[in-house]
């Protein structure tokens, strides 16, 4: 499992920003602004490729945001199996 980065500074960053600056990694947030039930902005807490090794700084934080700011893979769903009916 990959260590995670804590490096909280309290800058808050758009979330533009976030995905310049950290491309590819699983970005946890604090100081969360939304507007509009949209995610606008936060600040870094801590960030990883392998979201299960933030699993604990997530669960210690009480209001958080946690986004992946890569390229996202298309879900492929198997064949449907058809059920007969009784």
């Amino acid at each position: 499992m990959v260590e995670p980065r804590i490096e909280y500074t309290g800058e808050v960053l758009s979330r533009e920003e976030i995905w310049r600056r950290y491309p590819n990694e699983w970005v946890v947030l604090t100081d969360i602004v939304v507007e509009n039930t949209n995610f606008e902005a936060g600040a870094l807490y801590a960030r990883s490729s392998d979201r299960a090794s933030l699993r604990d700084i997530i669960r210690s934080l009480k209001r958080v945001a946690v986004f992946w700011t890569g390229e996202r893979e298309p879900i492929i769903l198997g064949p449907l199996l058809s059920v007969p009916q009784v």
